[in-house]
């Protein structure tokens, strides 16, 4: 299972990193970095308005494997967690090892 949990979180980058350049990328109203790479040409590689399309639906598709990656991921953590103890790291702990640390900082403050 750990190395289907890691292809996940590797989709997880891909799918984030991807979506963030494809938006940044798309033609907005004002000036943005998808101005300076000539998105808003007539003389593109995807046409007048095919540039638009292309990045609309790369980012559409990109952002349903970031929701289903995440989706997974939530899933796969909710799994793993109904199987432990419901028990806090501070209860795991036992209370004469917490004061025997802090009786040994005292002296070494001291």
């Amino acid at each position: 299972m750990s190395l289907f949990y890691f292809f996940i979180t590797v989709f997880q980058v891909i799918s984030a990193v991807a979506v963030v350049l494809l938006i940044l990328l798309q033609s907005g109203s004002g000036s943005n970095i998808g101005s300076s790479f000539g998105t808003g040409s007539a003389f593109s590689v995807f046409g007048p308005s095919g540039s638009a399309n292309f990045l609309s639906k790369s980012t559409k598709w990109f952002a349903i494997v970031f929701f289903a990656s995440t989706l997974s991921l939530a899933c796969l953590n909710y799994k793993s967690s109904v199987n432990t103890s419901n028990r806090s790291i501070m209860e795991s702990i036992g209370n004469d090892t917490l004061l025997s640390n802090v009786d040994d900082l005292l002296i070494k403050v001291d």
